[in-house]
């Protein structure tokens, strides 16, 4: 069981950042917002937009809503980079990743870029992230270490490059896996605030952690929280590409610098990563062009994500909040759990991806059975006998007289 007391103690030091971190965002949320609008930065809903919009299937929000979400969680960071010494040990290439990740959101906003742009830049900020010297060399799985360094030399490689091909794919998938949770106002939010506090804990209990890292976790969190009250339905502001794309690569390093074992970085992403995981599976059956061109996955739009299948089935959207939240909670409970072993079996990964997938069973057969009642409905009006109204135009006579 882990000793919140202690965890508690060893985060004092790091409050005062993550107070700034929600100070900064609650004042300039509005700001940015008013920004978004003035310079056409919005996410219009699905009747406003062209009829060739392949999107508008899954756009379920009703108004012109702004976007630029990115800039109010990088700003506390970006004045403690310019005015404080908190995040001097933090390798440079997170910090130019996540600027570069910052930047192609911004343009996201505003432009709507293809899902091929933006999954070139995204490899270019792991890349990054790789060159600076952070990569995953090694991940333990069970008690079982699989050492991809060593693996990279044994074939004849540079030691690096296996490890490097690894984060790089790593980063890119978490960035789309948890941004693709942005679908219902509040639910991207929750899962990154509650992944983030977790990951917080967990980095107390890491020896020898650079105190920067801290320091990074704790603003990341501070200026979600001080941005999560905007984004509650109705949502004022969305995160949109620029802010799941901060978070998604936060949380993809966040999930190296802070977690040991890759059963506990699985554990507590598993809700965003299975879900993406099941959409991928179910738009390539659905779609077999993909097996020859995977990169068309991206440019498909369908209500296959669990936030989509929950509101088929009838959940409203602060329903689906509440249960979304309440399997992360769950799984960041039981990574808490798991990173305080020193050799964890597998059985907490097991029962963790059993937990997530009798969730999706159980929604997947609500929403079947939520289909069969509305064929029906459909059939039995069809079935109702039709009253079929004509307009005959009635000629004036002239002779007629009209009795008042």
């Amino acid at each position: 069981m882990p000793d919140f007391a202690s965890i508690f103690t060893n985060l004092q030091p790091y409050l005062g950042y993550l107070i700034f971190g929600v100070l900064v965002a609650l004042l300039i949320t509005p700001l940015i917002g008013k920004l978004a609008l003035y310079i056409g930065a919005v996410d219009l809903p699905a009747h406003l937009r062209n009829r060739g919009d392949k999107t508008t299937e899954r756009r379920i929000h009703d108004t012109i809503t702004p976007k630029l979400a990115g800039l109010v969680l990088a700003t506390p960071v970006i004045l403690i980079l310019l005015f404080n010494n908190g995040l001097h040990n933090i390798p440079w290439g997170v910090i130019a990743g996540g600027a570069l990740m910052l930047v192609v959101g911004i343009i996201d906003d505003k432009f709507e870029l293809s899902g091929k742009q933006q999954l070139a830049m995204q490899a270019v900020a792991a890349a990054l992230v790789v060159l600076s010297g952070l990569s995953i060399s090694f991940v333990q799985v069970g008690g079982i270490r699989l050492d991809f360094a060593q693996f990279s030399t044994s074939l004849g490689l540079d030691p690096l490059l296996i490890p490097g091909i690894i984060t790089i794919l790593w980063i890119v998938a978490l960035i789309n896996f948890i941004g693709w949770s942005d679908g219902v106002d509040g639910v991207h939010g929750a899962l990154t605030i509650i992944a983030t506090l977790t990951m917080w804990f967990i980095a107390t209990r890491v020896e020898g952690l650079p105190s920067s890292i801290l320091v990074l976790v704790a603003l990341i969190l501070g200026s979600n929280l001080g941005f999560y009250p905007y984004n509650l339905f109705p949502a004022k502001i969305f995160y949109a590409g620029s802010g799941t794309n901060v978070n998604g690569f936060f949380l993809a390093v966040g999930s190296i610098l802070v977690t040991a074992k890759l059963e506990t970085a699985v554990i507590l992403l598993g809700l965003p990563i299975f879900d993406a995981l099941l959409v991928i599976a179910l738009r390539t059956k659905a779609n077999p062009e993909v097996l020859k061109n995977p990169l068309k996955i991206l440019a498909i739009s369908d209500r296959n994500h669990l936030h989509h299948r929950l509101l088929d089935v009838g959940y409203s959207k602060p329903t689906v909040l509440l249960i979304e939240l309440s399997l992360m909670l769950i799984l960041c409970f039981i990574a808490l759990f798991v990173s305080g072993l020193e050799s964890a079996t597998a059985l907490p990964l097991v029962g963790s991806l059993t937990l997530v997938v009798i969730a999706f069973s159980v929604i997947s057969i609500g929403k079947k059975k939520a289909e069969r009642i509305k064929l029906q409905a459909e059939l039995e009006e069809k079935s109702k006998p039709q009253i079929e109204v004509k307009f005959v135009e009635h000629k004036e006579d002239s002779n007629e007289k009209f009795t008042y």
